[in-house]
């Protein structure tokens, strides 16, 4: 068994099969490329979440966080640059 506890729409958004092989897939957000000699880039990510020193972290709460300070009226927060995590 395989998914998320008691979380059905999220174990079907995460997990997914190959459409030529049928094989189980993971959807994880991540998008890439490959090139001619069949290497594997890492591009990006498909939502706010990125990962800095190990740990996962959202642009959102990160901009919740800061307009939760007093004085502050609005907050835009940027994930580090590819490869710089």
């Amino acid at each position: 068994m395989r998914g998320y506890w008691n979380a059905p729409d999220a174990t079907a958004a995460a997990f997914g099969s190959d459409p030529v092989t049928g094989a189980p897939r993971l959807h994880t957000g991540d998008y890439g490329r490959l090139d001619a000699e069949g290497y594997l880039y890492f591009e990006g990510r498909r939502d706010d979440m990125f990962k800095r020193r190990g740990i996962r972290m959202s642009t959102l709460e990160i901009e919740a966080a800061a307009l939760d300070v007093p004085g502050v009226r609005a907050a835009a927060a940027v994930p580090p640059a590819t490869g710089t995590t």
